[in-house]
């Protein structure tokens, strides 16, 4: 499969844990004369917390699921900046306004409520069976 029209880091990371063999778009690169596109291509790395999530990628055929490693990697990036960069303890106390800690209310949160109605009455009926 392909994809065209990457334009951000979210749809960037999602298709490369859905069965997509090629991405193209503006966040990968705006049009290029050549020359430049070769230098580009000699040059690109992409960062370093991509690499690590990559090390153990396995194409996934739920976009709930790669939703839910998009918002695990998003964070983690954020805190790993934070300590790569030694900022000082004034940032880190600042983390809270970076992340929401509340259940509810991060990404996570967001995305477990919103699917959690809709499978509640099944996850119970496993339970009680297995009980």
């Amino acid at each position: 499969m392909k994809q065209e029209g990457i334009e951000n880091e979210y749809l960037f990371f999602l298709f490369n844990y859905l069965p997509c063999d090629l991405l193209q778009g503006y966040f990968i690169s705006k049009p290029i004369p050549y020359h430049e596109f070769i230098n580009f291509v000699k040059n690109f790395k992409p960062d370093s917390t991509f690499i690590e999530f990559q090390q153990n990628n396995s194409k996934i055929l739920n976009l709930k699921i790669a939703q839910v490693k998009y918002f695990i990697y998003k964070y983690f990036k954020i805190i790993r900046n934070i300590l790569q960069n030694n900022d000082s303890d004034k940032q880190l106390n600042d983390l809270s306004k970076i992340i929401e800690f509340d259940h509810k209310k991060c990404d996570f949160g967001k995305w477990y409520y919103s699917v959690y109605p809709l499978y509640e009455k099944n996850i119970f009926r496993k339970k009680r069976r297995k009980t």
